[in-house]
């Protein structure tokens, strides 16, 4: 937590004092002590990365993402928050690995890149959640954005 900057240590910190329990997984040691119980959920919700990652994926996070991959095993459901994790929102390009979410609750409007082939096997059902954002503005991004 001390590494924390942003959006992170405000969540972070969020969750702290909303008393939510928290064990930390630096190594694989770690995350196999912590998803420890995984096979008692019914849902898993992936909020790991947002629409600003793009490239390859380090440990411990690639090692997080293959164990939630593996709830359908015992048939949890898997819900990503606005993109699944590991996928590039604007190419759709899936990084090596991608969450398999069940269901997808993006803001706003679809992604870019949720049109792409290899997009859609990571997005499971789409849902689209407003979260307040003028019609008008989001009509004049459609507008500018060009195709792809």
């Amino acid at each position: 937590p001390a590494a924390l900057t942003g959006d992170a240590m405000a969540n972070h910190l969020i969750a702290a004092r909303m008393g939510l329990p928290m064990q930390m997984a630096r190594d694989a040691s770690e995350l196999a002590n912590a998803s420890g119980n995984w096979d008692v959920t019914h849902v898993i919700v992936d909020a790991l990365l947002g629409t600003g990652f793009a490239g390859t994926l380090r440990p411990p996070m690639a090692a997080v993402i293959d164990r939630i991959n593996a709830a359908g095993r015992w048939e949890a459901a898997v819900v990503a928050v606005d993109l699944p994790s590991g996928l590039d929102c604007d190419t759709g390009q899936p990084s090596d690995p991608t969450i398999r979410a069940d269901l997808t609750v993006t803001f706003v409007a679809p992604k870019v890149g949720f049109d792409r082939p290899r997009a859609r096997e990571h997005l499971g059902t789409v849902v689209v959640a407003d979260i307040g954002t003028p019609a008008a503005l989001i009509e004049q991004a459609r507008r500018e954005t060009p195709a792809g």
